[in-house]
């Protein structure tokens, strides 16, 4: 393009260099002709690219210069732009003609370099780069190509008429036949030359509010008042019976109520004044499930059993009798106080709110534009934006804002415009856009200090605030509407709402379960859809949502919200954050949030004019970080940075929700400590963390040595409590043991605890036999063992030495998260409690036993760094005790209330103990949405037949459904079921067959499971019966397995009263009769009785009967 511009300005020649000067042409002009050259090739010339040939004299050797610059014939540039070329894909709803200048510069490019494509490959290449809504276009191409051979010239042809079909597709033409009756009028439509008729009423003897008709193809009303929601705009037209047209004016719902009693909400109404009666749709309704029954005159309206409205032939029409629900309609009028639409209108003045009904209009062109950059705001936007642009109409006043991420972010280039320039430092010649800027800024302060929103919002308030100045009156304009004057049509304000009020956006059924939450709580920050809709943001998932059913509370803000929604906040997982502190005291406080970048287009404040969205559209935001204090902008919320940590898919039953803190108050990483409203004792507890590893010596900073790898860390929080309340703030620092190698790192790794089976037998025991129970606790458990191996690690946030950052840890004893720690710790206690003469159990490595010659004993059971001591002599216990903390770091936590999520209650004049999980049941209940669900009185209905052939076969159903949440809602099952509860046994055992592939009905049954556990979470397992012999109980189906045909076996063993081990468990074979069913789950019961009975005869009792029952 620059040789065709020298060209045009004769200037070409000097480019060639001296040897192309003409020989009539003396010096002196040949010098001028070239420092012109110079000079409008250097008008052309960026920024960036400036300051390289800024010392250049010649206009040959500039050229050159540039042509080096920017026409590198590189392999490795040839191989950038042909990647480019090749993975350029279009993006669903961006222009074809964009699409195709943006392929058409890439093979410049190419041809630039050397690098010739043919027509053939060019076509190829342009049809790849089409998405999958373009297949069929793709293949018809394909198949009809002229002797196979594709032309250039043909696709791109054919992608322009694709492009104007589908629009032309696009446009809503409703199709609604009316019947009329004679009659006069109250008012006529200017359209089908008076034919249309609206308003009259019926010759009847009775009234009717709306009637229905077969061939409507939408629900239609003349009447606006009825609308319980309403949005005005121009949404096509509807054909009459007479084939004249009439304009729809708004959309919207009606809630009315039938003849039966019941509540009919009628979406998506069209409003058409011309239109003469109120006609719902049966094609509508069928849409939507109803059934219509028409037989001898008469029409009903049902679903399922429920019949809904009933109606009556009359002439061509079924009419039927309904009410207006006067209470929706009055919920749904708003406050219209002056304040209100003070705070709508982003605080517009008194006057302009006075003079808003004033209607003229003036004509405008488009020649003169005034624009200005203002910026760099110091805190950037959720997507990293910096600047904002303002583009002003000299005779409308129309404004534009677009928000860039670099000033240098050329608009102007890109669209072959040609910026003039004002001088350096005299704002006063571009003073009407100065002025709006500094306008804007005054309105973004007002609406985020009023919104109580962080300052990273900025840019939404700069498009929203723009979006209200278009419809504010203009002094220039003589106080009109410049989106009036831009439009020639008038302006409505009723979908206007507060900007940062509380909203609430409904979740449509499709994108969420039966017991998910029907909406979305957000904070209303724009408007932006074709149709009036909404731009809000999602506290909680961190995320930018667009959308058009929502409910606003505007006197309602993000305070509020944070007030009634924070404490309901939940995390699915685990943020791993990137360190960037190196000390407590200089900390950078951050947030940390989802990032799929909602985009870098400019943004024009219109919501009539924006691109088009289908559906709601669901933006991830980038990580958010702290930022100081701007000169312009007087706020001091987070600034955007680019995270560093790995992102995590979102689940979708129900979806993850990433947010800065758990429902405990759990920061999740050492720069959530740091805006953490217990920062202080999370700090101590870090310290106290530090203070521990110090007293065990269990590192040395040292030089990393050569070939050596090092392992990194991160901190690990936690609340400890009792019951509920809260006993100490606890913070761990761990090992990412996964980057381990075997054979370099650690050899042989195991990890022992107590089984289950053996904490429910010595609790009977403690019951029969009124013994004392206490609980200790191990402080860092892990950091007793030795290693033998040599291993490095990173120092850890916030403790780095100043001046050695560079040096590492040489661990000598084991940390949390280290594959040996579990190994090393177990081994160091062994060894230990045997030296103190208590003999490890045969039946449970972890169960120790310590006999006194008086015939009293003491039993120890380890969990990792839990113990439960049990003894009949408080004394022998103290004793053990003062030996223990002898040797480790302990905690006393007395008499055992609560072991591993389960709580213990105890009776001791009863003799009866309770063991139960009814804060873990609520707490899943929670977590996955049913803790108001249904309830349910058995574990599994008998309708559910569960098999592989259940499995989800579509891929659309497999995108509904998340295994990831599935196998989390299991696993939080299993979990219950191994601890206290056996009647979920048997379908837990069922559901966990299908956790690779799973379909709808395998995840209702998991929902069926919770509802039981809702209905029975106060249950749990009873130990006080006088009778201390160990009675079991084996019972096997036959065939139950809809897939394998196998067998599923079951048993239940009791002890003093209570359930002490069970198990439901597929047998490895197909049995062939019932009876061998049944022997199998004996001979599975018989194996698990023997082992019960070594492990009460090692505790000291010893039984001469043991009772088996089976109904085989």
């Amino acid at each position: 393009m620059m040789e065709d511009v020298l060209y045009c300005k004769d200037l070409h020649d000097t480019i060639e260099g001296d040897s192309a000067k003409p020989s009539d042409m003396s010096n002196r002009d040949w010098e001028k002709l070239n420092r012109k050259t110079i000079g409008c090739i250097r008008r052309w010339i960026n920024v960036s690219g400036f300051h390289h040939v800024s010392q250049e004299t010649n206009a040959e050797a500039l050229w050159e210069k540039l042509r080096s610059l920017y026409e590198r014939k590189t392999t490795q540039n040839k191989a950038f732009i042909a990647r480019k070329l090749v993975n350029l894909k279009l993006k669903e709803g961006k222009s074809i003609a964009e699409h195709l200048s943006e392929f058409q510069n890439l093979v410049n490019q190419m041809v630039t370099v050397k690098l010739v494509i043919d027509d053939e490959l060019q076509a190829l290449l342009l049809l790849s780069s089409l998405p999958n809504s373009w297949e069929t276009l793709v293949v018809s191409l394909s198949n009809f190509a002229p002797n196979g051979v594709l032309q250039l010239a043909m696709v791109k042809n054919s992608l322009l008429n694709e492009e104007t079909r589908r629009k032309d597709m696009g446009k809503d033409i409703a199709h609604a036949l009316v019947t009329e009756n004679r009659g006069r009028s109250k008012s006529r439509s200017s359209k089908g030359q008076g034919k249309s008729r609206s308003r009259t009423e019926s010759k009847g003897k009775f009234k009717c509010f709306y009637c229905d008709k077969e061939a409507a193809s939408c629900h239609v009303t003349p009447r606006k008042e009825l609308f319980t929601s309403y949005k005005a705009r121009n949404f096509g037209r509807v054909k009459m019976g007479n084939d004249s047209y009439a304009d729809i004016v708004g959309i919207g719902d009606i809630c009315v109520r039938a003849n039966t009693g019941y509540t009919l909400i009628l979406k998506d109404v069209r409003y058409v004044p011309d239109i003469r009666l109120n006609l719902i749709s049966t094609h509508v309704l069928d849409k939507e499930g109803y059934g219509n029954y028409f037989r001898d005159g008469k029409w009903r309206l049902s679903k399922g059993s429920l019949v809904f409205a009933r109606g009556k032939i009359c002439c061509t029409l079924y009419k039927t009798q309904v009410k207006l629900c006067k209470d929706v309609v009055s919920a749904a009028q708003e406050d219209s106080s002056p304040n209100l639409w003070y705070r709508r209108l982003a605080h517009m003045s008194e006057k302009g709110l006075q003079i808003l009904a004033k209607k003229s209009l003036i004509p405008f062109t488009k020649d003169l534009v005034y624009s200005d950059v203002c910026g760099p705001i110091d805190v950037e936007t959720l997507d990293g934006n910096k600047y904002f642009v303002t583009f002003i109409d000299d005779a409308s006043r129309k404004v534009w804002v677009y928000v860039l991420k670099t000033k240098d972010q050329s608009y102007c280039s890109e669209k072959g415009i040609r910026h003039e320039k004002t001088v350096l430092g005299t704002p006063q010649q571009n003073g009407v856009v100065e002025r709006m800027n500094r306008t804007i800024v005054e309105k973004i302060r007002c609406m985020l200090r009023m919104a109580n929103l962080p300052k990273s919002f900025w840019g939404e308030a700069v498009v929203t605030a723009c979006y209200l100045i278009n419809r504010s009156p203009s002094v220039p304009l003589d106080f009109d509407i410049p989106k009036r004057v831009w439009t020639g049509k008038d302006v409505s304000y009723s979908h206007l709402k507060v900007f940062g009020c509380k909203a609430f956006v409904h979740v449509p059924k499709e994108q969420g379960s039966k017991l998910d939450s029907k909406s979305t709580p957000c904070i209303f920050v724009g408007y932006g859809d074709v149709e009036f809709g909404y731009k809000l943001w999602d506290p909680k998932a961190k995320k930018m949502i667009r959308s058009q059913d929502v409910v606003f509370h505007e006197n309602e803000n993000l305070a509020d919200f944070e007030r009634t929604e924070k404490p309901k906040a939940t995390v699915e997982g685990v943020l791993d954050l990137t360190p960037t502190s190196s000390s407590l005291d200089n900390a950078t406080n951050r947030e940390e949030v989802q990032d799929e970048n909602y985009g870098d287009e400019p943004t024009e404040s219109n919501a009539d004019e924006p691109a088009d969205i289908d559906g709601d559209d669901v933006i991830g935001i980038d990580d958010v970080k702290q930022g100081e204090q701007p000169p312009s902008l007087e706020m001091v919320e987070p600034q955007v940075r680019r995270s560093t940590r790995e992102h995590r898919p979102s689940t979708r039953y129900p979806t993850s929700e990433y947010t800065m803190i758990t429902k405990k108050g759990e920061p999740k990483s050492f720069q959530e400590v740091q805006s953490h409203k217990d920062k202080q004792s999370w700090l101590k507890a870090m310290h106290e963390e530090m203070n521990s590893l110090n007293k065990n010596k269990t590192y040395d900073l040292v030089e990393l040595p050569k070939g050596k790898r090092v392992l990194r860390n991160k901190w690990v929080f936690k609340l400890k409590k009792d019951g509920d309340k809260l006993v100490k703030y606890k913070a761990r620092l761990v090992v990412k043991g996964f980057s381990q190698k075997q054979g370099i790192d650690f050899d042989e790794i195991f990890s022992l605890v107590v089984k289950m089976s053996s904490i429910r037998v010595v609790l009977g025991l403690v019951t029969i036999l009124d013994l004392e129970l206490e609980q200790l606790d191990v402080k860092t458990a892990f950091l007793h063992g030795d290693l033998k191996e040599e291993i490095y690690m990173d120092q850890p946030e916030g403790f780095k030495v100043k001046g050695k950052e560079h040096m590492v840890y040489k661990l000598k004893k084991s940390l949390y998260g280290l594959k040996q720690a579990p190994r090393q710790w177990y081994k160091k206690f062994d060894s230990f409690i045997m030296g103190y003469e208590y003999t490890r159990t045969n039946a449970d490595h972890c169960v120790y036993v310590r006999k006194f010659p008086n015939g009293k004993f003491v039993i120890l059971l380890l969990y990792v760094d839990d113990m439960m001591i049990v003894g009949q002599d408080a004394g022998v216990i103290g004793n053990l005790k003062k030996d223990l903390f002898k040797s480790f770091d302990m905690k006393d936590s007395g008499p055992a209330r609560q072991i591993l999520g389960m709580q213990i209650l105890r009776d001791r004049k009863a003799k009866k103990l309770w063991l139960s999980q009814k804060k873990y049941i609520e707490r899943i209940l929670e977590r996955f949405n049913t803790k108001y669900a249904k309830l349910v009185s058995t574990p599994l209905s008998a309708h559910f037949k569960l098999r592989k052939k259940s499995c989800s076969s579509s891929k659309k159903e497999k995108e509904d459904i998340s295994s990831t949440i599935y196998s989390s809602a299991v696993g939080s099952l299993m979990y219950a079921m191994v601890c206290t509860r056996p009647d979920i046994a048997h379908i837990v055992g069922v559901v966990s067959r299908f956790m690779v592939n799973l379909g709808k009905d395998h995840w209702k049954a998991v929902k069926w499971i919770f509802r039981y556990l809702r209905d029975s979470y106060k249950l749990c397992l009873t130990f006080g019966d006088s009778k201390s012999i160990l009675e079991g109980y084996v019972d096997a189906d036959w065939a139950g397995d809809l897939d394998g045909r196998k067998s599923t076996s079951r048993y239940l063993f009791t002890f003093v009263g209570g359930a002490v081990s069970w198990q439901s468990r597929l047998q490895k074979c197909v049995a062939l009769s019932t009876t061998e069913a049944e022997y199998i789950a004996v001979n599975e019961a018989g194996k698990e009785m023997l082992w019960l009975k070594r492990f009460l005869q090692e505790l000291g009792l010893k039984q001469d009967g043991y009772v088996v029952n089976c109904d085989s």
